[in-house]
């Protein structure tokens, strides 16, 4: 099992059955292991998109220098150029629009997330509310649902289209790509960087890509009681009113 250094799990490393064991990710051997994986996922992007040989070589370093040894920052990269028609401009967009190199892991993912979510088009109200019906219900769901499922819950909208929206912000999800299939978001860093605290107050600063919880719960309820409404009939067992 493995976690981030959080106070609330400090209690289980003094348990007797419990043996822990420290991770230091700027260790050799972790960036050996993340360099190895790095070239092996860019130099498949390169031969897909016939780009130059030399290519990887050339972004390898900053790439590498500025995942900080993080395995899921790298993957979540990856993953976002995948999307781009030109995935090598892409990457050399992305890495120019960083920021200065964060002061913690957590702080390296949330600028990570940042970046690509303030890449997606908040001025458009259709994809705002979109957004925010899609990963709301991403996060909220008691089991992960399919884009099939989620499009089904809101058939009601007519301008709510999953497959439409989805693409945009992809690259922090598995499983899209499949309409059948259950969609997760790629990290648990994920949902912490996007769900708004419960102690939320309006002076606390919320971008458009931050998700309430209860406004979500709520969306998903409603859509919940529209369809039993409609699909429930007296010949369901159970549905029947008692006499």
């Amino acid at each position: 099992v493995t976690s981030q250094d959080m106070s609330s799990l400090n209690y289980l490393l003094h348990l007797p059955h419990v043996c822990s064991q420290e991770i230091d990710i700027k260790e050799t051997s972790n960036i050996e292991d993340l360099t190895t994986y790095t070239r092996y996922r860019l130099d498949h992007i390169r031969k897909r998109h016939l780009l130059p040989n030399e290519w990887p070589e050339q972004v390898m370093p900053q790439l590498l220098g500025r995942a900080g040894g993080l395995f899921q920052w790298i993957a979540v990269v990856i993953a976002f150029i995948l999307t781009a028609v030109y995935p090598d401009k892409a990457l050399s967009d992305f890495l120019t629009g960083l920021v200065s190199s964060p002061e913690s892991p957590t702080q390296s993912m949330n600028d990570l997330y940042t970046r690509i979510l303030s890449s997606c088009n908040w001025k458009d109200k259709y994809f705002v509310r979109g957004y925010q019906l899609v990963m709301g219900t991403i996060l909220v769901a008691e089991a992960p649902l399919s884009i099939s499922a989620i499009q089904l819950l809101y058939r009601d909208r007519e301008e709510f289209r999953v497959g439409s929206i989805i693409p945009y912000f992809g690259s922090l999800l598995n499983g899209w790509r499949v309409t059948d299939s259950p969609v997760h978001i790629l990290h648990q860093s994920l949902r912490e960087f996007l769900v708004v605290p419960s102690n939320f107050t309006p002076t606390m600063q919320v971008k458009p890509f931050h998700i309430l919880v209860t406004s979500s719960n709520y969306d998903l309820a409603l859509a919940c009681l529209n369809i039993l409404n409609e699909e429930l009939s007296e010949d369901v067992p159970g549905a029947k009113s008692p006499e």
